[in-house]
């Protein structure tokens, strides 16, 4: 059995997309053989505190400048490696590169630690929108190629086989089956359409589109049936204002809802009332053509059709998939509702394409190899 310390830069929640990920990863390291440490972060008020598991390690004053405190991070982590003998390293990367962190990388190495670095999203330079944005990742760009020399390996969920020099391990998005109930038997199409996305709001999910597109339909149609889309998340705040604003200038209020973050009994009951899913429709705003997304498959485990714009080797060919265009066009809901009327395909037939493959253990169990050679 193999000790690993899991290392993210990022405040678990319940209701949190990247959160239930991370959880679900460890956990199928550990059904893997291997005992699994997480490293994490909560944040108090003005401070952070840095926890290993349940036990706190350390605490930085200043929640602007906590990565830069090096010695804290040294006192706090290298102890612990060497307390527990671990000698793997799994680190998921949320732009953190500096002088800082390079050097804490440098330190695990001289420990003899084997680090593989997991890009969850890639390339992401177009996320990065906003002047102060921009400035950070012009900081951020100066110091990752020196950090990827400080790993053995880079996990993506890109076709790349190499990222900034290193060699890559290629995984795809997974889910916790167990986590993931299917829905019931399709419901009749009949004066109500309901679309559901899920996600955590920023603006290459292209949410726009459905709306431009309900505003042609209401508008400019003869809207026989009733549509209504429900936005479960939140995420970028300038989006999501965004998101709102259209919808009041369409008028639109009384049929696109903006549910918040859901969880639980409450996000299965949204997924019953739901005729179709929406996954990505602006994946090409960020210049990104191909993705393995982890919404399309929690919709494949649920057995419910769905829609994005992107190219999915897992799902393109899928009976129960509509490819829309990549591009800001407007999503031609009269088109969306007579290809979902001829989906006729049971909820449990949809899920048995993605399961066990896109198990989260399926796919950490190429990590655990990788550790093990």
């Amino acid at each position: 059995m193999m000790n690993i310390l899991f290392f993210t830069f990022h405040e678990l929640q319940i209701s949190n997309g990247v959160s239930k990920k991370i959880l679900y990863q460890k956990k199928a390291l550990e059904k893997n053989g291997n005992k699994v440490f997480l490293v994490h972060i909560k944040k108090e008020k003005n401070d952070i505190s840095l926890y290993i598991e349940d036990r706190k390690i350390a605490t930085f004053h200043n929640k602007y400048l906590w990565l830069f405190n090096l010695y804290l991070l040294n006192q706090s982590v290298l102890p612990f490696v060497k307390e527990h003998n671990i000698k793997h390293i799994y680190i998921r990367y949320t732009f953190f590169a500096s002088p800082f962190t390079i050097l804490l990388l440098r330190h695990l190495k001289s420990l003899g630690a084997k680090i593989v670095l997991e890009i969850p999203s890639y390339p992401y330079d177009k996320e990065f929108k906003t002047f102060k944005q921009k400035i950070f990742l012009s900081w951020e760009k100066c110091w990752r190629l020196q950090l990827a020399k400080k790993v053995d390996s880079i996990v993506t969920f890109s076709q790349c086989n190499s990222i900034w020099g290193r060699s890559t391990l290629k995984i795809k998005n997974g889910i916790d089956f167990s986590k993931i109930p299917i829905r019931l038997e399709n419901k009749v199409i009949a004066n109500n359409f309901t679309i559901i996305t899920v996600a955590n709001i920023a603006f290459w999910h292209g949410i726009d589109r459905i709306i431009e597109g309900l505003n042609l339909y209401y508008h400019h149609n003869n809207a026989n049936i009733k549509v209504y889309l429900k936005i479960i998340g939140k995420g970028d705040t300038r989006t999501y204002d965004s998101l709102i604003s259209l919808v009041r200038k369409y008028e639109l209020g009384e049929y696109v809802s903006f549910c918040g973050e859901q969880y639980g009994e409450s996000l299965d009951n949204f997924f019953e009332s739901a005729d179709l899913a929406i996954g990505c429709l602006g994946c090409h705003r960020k210049k990104i053509k191909e993705i393995s997304s982890l919404k399309n498959v929690e919709y494949a485990a649920r057995g419910i059709p769905f829609v994005y714009s992107e190219q999915s080797p897992d799902f393109d060919d899928m009976p129960y998939i509509k490819k829309e265009l990549p591009d800001d066009s407007p999503i031609n809901i009269s088109e969306l509702i007579e290809w979902r009327k001829q989906i006729n395909i049971p909820p449990s037939e949809i899920r048995c394409t993605v399961e066990p493959a896109l198990s989260w253990e399926q796919q950490m169990k190429i990590i655990s190899d990788y550790f093990h050679r």
